[in-house]
């Protein structure tokens, strides 16, 4: 092998990836021509090695072929990418790239165990699902830390899809594509349970364009959705058809909490109505960072660019809130638009909260930022010193107070 430092060696390493394989591939050579099969196969690996045994007939051109020239080679394929079964680790090495068969994730972890793929500043993975599938999978929680990671569904699949918890940290860059389907289109990323972006890394969630009924969701969350230092990118896709729905931005069933860093969720043009930015069954708290948040379009109903039972906005926030055409709200807290004067005591210094109706009408409130007293001078003879302060001049003696 050429590349010494990619050769897979040693039983412990070899023989998980030859369990995950469905399919033998053999060559050979029948009538000086060369020629392959797929076979099903089993093995038995002692201590004279590994022995392969395949289901055949006893007659028929391989065999004949065989008898002729018994060198052969072979080439083992995966239903999935990778499968791993309990707790699994993957560490990225390099560029890397997986692309599954139809109806198979590009990775998946399967059973309860956890997946979690790691890596360095130069590491790369792409994973491709096959048709029908997502790009990766995890039946437990999945955990990203490091490296470059981009994850494609295909023909409706979600680009990342985990029935426990998602988190990203460790400087991460993720891209999630949800890709388009007949009927609906894939998530970005889909969780279980809830999704926790944090440590400078940069996530790219984009749900696929549905056909005849709603777009998927950027980002989809059965629990709730934390970024505490991040920068988020997350859209909905279109609901083209006249019935259709946009996707969400940001979806989740528990509270959403921002605190820092940077926020950006859009939701998707709907044929019939448009979907939310940024929405939660629960709680949206934003405490800090940039945040914008916009509404999708819809022919009939826009959506709102935040939509809440409760949204909790205070601390040194800057959000941008805009509502979707034609009928959607920029701040849609239990079921009334937010009245930006009744947050005034809980934003901090620096904050700045916009709000843009569907008509495009802005309000906005915001809170300036003390300006800091510039230092006192006084000259060595006692003479006077002045001291500004937001915007005035008040005159005080070499030696005497205020």
């Amino acid at each position: 092998m050429r590349r010494k430092d990619r050769e897979i060696t040693g039983r412990e390493n070899i023989e998980p990836i030859l369990r995950a394989c469905k399919t033998c591939r053999v060559a050979m050579i029948a009538d000086g021509a060369p020629y392959v099969v797929p076979l099903n196969f089993g093995y038995t690996w002692d201590d004279d090695g590994l022995t392969l045994y395949f289901h055949s007939g006893l007659k028929g051109k391989k065999i004949d072929a065989l008898r002729a020239d018994p060198r052969v080679c072979f080439e083992l394929d995966t239903e999935q990418g990778v499968t791993g079964e309990g707790d699994t680790n993957i560490k990225l090495d390099g560029d890397n790239a997986l692309k599954s068969d139809i109806y198979r994730s590009g990775i998946y972890g399967s059973g309860s165990g956890s997946l979690t793929i790691s890596g360095g500043e130069n590491d790369s993975l792409t994973a491709q699902g096959g048709s029908g599938a997502n790009g990766i999978s995890s039946s437990g929680s999945l955990t990203i830390s490091g490296g470059t990671v981009t994850a494609n569904g295909d023909d409706g699949g979600r680009g990342i899809s985990s029935n426990g918890g998602v988190t990203i940290s460790g400087g991460s860059t993720v891209t999630a594509n949800g890709e388009s389907g007949t009927i609906s289109g894939g998530d970005g990323i889909w969780s279980g349970g809830g999704v926790t972006i944090s440590g400078g890394s940069t996530v790219t969630a984009n749900g696929g364009n549905g056909g005849s009924l709603v777009g998927g969701d950027g980002i989809r969350s059965g629990g709730g959705l934390t970024v505490s230092d991040g920068t988020v990118t997350a859209k909905g896709g279109n609901g083209d058809s006249k019935d259709g729905y946009g996707g969400d931005g940001i979806r989740s069933g528990g509270v959403v909490t921002i605190s820092g860093n940077t926020v950006n969720a859009a939701g998707g043009y709907g044929g019939k109505v448009g979907g939310y930015g940024i929405c939660s069954f629960d709680r949206v708290a934003i405490s800090g960072g940039t945040v914008e948040a916009a509404g999708g379009n819809g022919s009939t109903g826009g959506g709102s660019g935040i939509y809440s039972s409760v949204i909790d906005l205070s601390g040194s926030l800057e959000l941008t809130a805009k509502a979707g055409s034609p009928t959607g709200k920029a701040l849609l807290q239990n079921g009334r638009e937010l009245d930006l004067d009744t947050i005034k005591d809980k934003l901090g210094p620096g904050a700045k909260v916009t709000a843009t109706d569907a008509n495009g009408k802005t309000k906005q409130v915001s809170i300036p930022r003390p300006v800091e007293p510039e230092e006192s001078s006084s000259s060595s003879d006692g003479g006077s010193a002045f001291w500004r302060r937001a915007g005035a001049e008040r005159e005080c003696g070499g030696t005497g107070g205020f």
